[in-house]
């Protein structure tokens, strides 16, 4: 048996761990995966772990070629046939319907990979704004939430923190680097662990205050906090009254929220939120945590406002321990020529491409103005519906939504309701079996891509480190060909992916050759390092402070200040319903 090590990155989650690759070459498998020494994003779990075990049994029955619906079975094609029947579809109900009537969706962390980038610019050459990702489940609400108080996004930093907050997160099992960090941290007596999840997680059992909150009360934990900290002073009253504005409207919007109310709606007692509140406020510097558990409730967003309230008032931004503002480089927004600006209006794609109102931006203004597409539930809503126009094609790329989108019959029903059906990915997942196409993808292990980081002003070089099966292709050339097959060679004038790649890292000076020598990848922005960077720059925000009241949200209609509003279902928001089903599902 001939092994080579091989590098490249792991994409089992967002954190995208350097990985080094033991590959048996005479049977083009891997057979062990270990952390890779250059790489800065590690340790490397489980998932990277067994992936050998993924290849040798969940793969074993992969796609391999193109396949087409032929009655109760399927039919063999080619990628040539594959993708005309794509194009005459796609043609056919533009010309009855509108190009709006073509949709799309992504899953496996779409706009952190490259091929985004095509696939947006795609979408925008045939005219089409129904494009939707798993970006409407995950990380942009927290990140407009941060958008519209500090104008960029910040990211909490564990290493020099002596109080950590682990807010709706788990990381021992869904990070482990940083769940992991934070267990040491606490166990040497570095940093104290305030955790808030209403279940007896690993980090909840270790730490010196664990708020069971009752799910979907995040926002008035949050205001109780605030309260505490603002009524007992224990804020930090020189960065407030220097770089903050709507501080005195705050304060006078928590006053109501006291601890002792708040500990009727969340059941958590007042002398916990008391003493949360203050261990958090007095121990310094302090960092906040948070998962995607608010990600996926309707008051989220109000949750993710009042953290970055209390990360403000207590002076944590942008200090060593505390949150870190960094900017980011958008895939979705690589421009064709000019420079990609970092103003605050460009942190996030925005919809100003589009020609026409998306789905749902009538209900969700602020989600389809910043992160620049349609909110998913609301594209699904619209198939079934017809409402506000018809949705007739969809094409589904890396993502099984029958499984992980809530509620199965609905979905079922929604994606039988149309006219045409195409899902992109290497198994015949349970969607794919209602498909009418079915096209055979690439692993990120066979595939080349640039990898950009959420937490970290730094691309990585995804390598192909397995020889992926000759009928499949990679996401980059599957909109290569597509594109030319739709002559969109003005939107899309490449013709490989290392052109692709090195047009995506031009803005910032970079080349796939600087990626290629460097494994653990290439930081483009000092950001990451400089610190208290808003003493010169100011703010990226309108008022160029910290919006603690935001006019932004107000012109679009939603209230300036964070706000507690149960969710629709619990038992505070329906009752009723709360009597015929008492018990709380949480699920990831």
């Amino acid at each position: 048996m001939a092994i080579e090590v091989r590098k490249t990155i792991c994409l089992a989650c967002p954190p995208a761990c350097g990985i080094d690759v033991h590959v048996d070459t005479e049977k083009n498998m891997p057979v062990k995966v270990e952390g890779m020494p250059e790489s800065i994003v590690g340790p490397i779990c489980v998932k990277a772990e067994v992936i050998p075990e993924w290849y040798e049994h969940s793969l074993k029955d992969r796609l391999q070629h193109p396949l087409k619906r032929d009655g109760v079975g399927w039919k063999q094609i080619s990628w040539d046939e594959a993708l005309d029947i794509i194009a005459t579809k796609f043609n056919e109900i533009k010309e009855l319907y509108g190009p709006q009537a073509v949709a799309y969706y992504a899953g496996q962390i779409g706009p952190s990979r490259d091929w985004s980038f095509l696939a947006r610019r795609f979408f925008q050459a045939f005219g089409s704004p129904s494009f939707a990702t798993d970006w409407a489940v995950c990380w942009p609400n927290r990140l407009t939430s941060v958008v519209m108080t500090f104008g960029q996004y910040a990211v909490p930093t564990l290493l020099r923190a002596k109080c950590i907050v682990c807010w709706g997160g788990n990381p021992v099992a869904s990070v482990p680097m940083a769940g992991n960090s934070m267990l040491i941290r606490k166990s040497k007596g570095q940093a104290k662990l305030l955790v808030i999840d209403p279940r007896k997680v690993e980090l909840g059992k270790a730490a010196d205050i664990h708020a069971m909150i009752l799910p979907g009360t995040d926002p008035a934990f949050g205001m109780g906090l605030l309260n505490v900290i603002i009524s007992e002073n224990l804020y930090d009253k020189e960065f407030v009254e220097k770089w903050t504005i709507g501080f005195d409207e705050l304060a006078n919007r928590v006053k109501e929220y006291t601890p002792e109310r708040v500990a009727k709606i969340t059941s958590v007692p007042a002398d916990t939120i008391r003493e949360f509140a203050r261990t958090y406020a007095t121990t310094k510097p302090a960092t906040i945590f948070w998962g995607n558990t608010m990600d996926n409730v309707d008051n989220g967003f109000e949750a993710h406002r009042c953290i970055q309230a209390l990360i403000a008032i207590t002076g944590n931004v942008d200090v060593p321990g505390g949150s870190r503002l960094i900017p980011l480089r958008c895939f979705s927004k690589i421009p064709l020529g000019e420079d990609q600006s970092l103003g605050y209006e460009d942190i996030l794609p925005t919809r100003r491409w589009s020609k026409m109102k998306m789905i749902g931006e009538d209900e969700h203004p602020l989600w389809c103005m910043q992160s620049g597409e349609t909110p998913a539930a609301s594209l699904f809503n619209a198939i079934l519906t017809q409402q506000p126009y018809p949705v007739k094609a969809l094409l589904i790329e890396a993502a099984n939504v029958i499984v992980h989108w809530a509620n199965t019959s609905k979905m079922k029903k929604a994606l039988s309701n149309l006219d045409f059906l195409a899902v992109f990915d290497y198994n015949m997942t349970e969607t794919a079996e209602l498909a009418d196409l079915v096209l055979p993808a690439q692993t990120f292990l066979e595939q080349q891509g640039i990898f950009g980081y959420i937490g970290r002003t730094m691309f990585t070089l995804q390598n192909r480190v397995i020889e992926p099966p000759p009928d499949t292709v990679s996401d980059m050339d599957f909109w290569l060909k597509l594109s030319k097959k739709m002559g969109f060679t003005d939107y899309i004038p490449w013709n490989t992916m290392d052109e692709v790649q090195n047009h995506i890292l031009s803005p910032i000076g970079l080349t796939l050759d600087d990626l290629r020598k460097n494994p653990g990848g290439v930081f483009f922005s000092k950001a990451g390092v400089e610190r208290k960077k808003y003493e010169q720059e100011g703010f990226r925000t309108p008022s160029g402070k910290v919006e603690l009241y935001s006019e932004r949200l107000e012109k679009l209609g939603y209230d300036p200040l964070p706000v507690h509003s149960e969710p629709l279902e619990s038992p505070m928001g329906s009752p009723e319903l709360a009597k015929e089903y008492p018990l709380i599902l949480t699920t990831g």
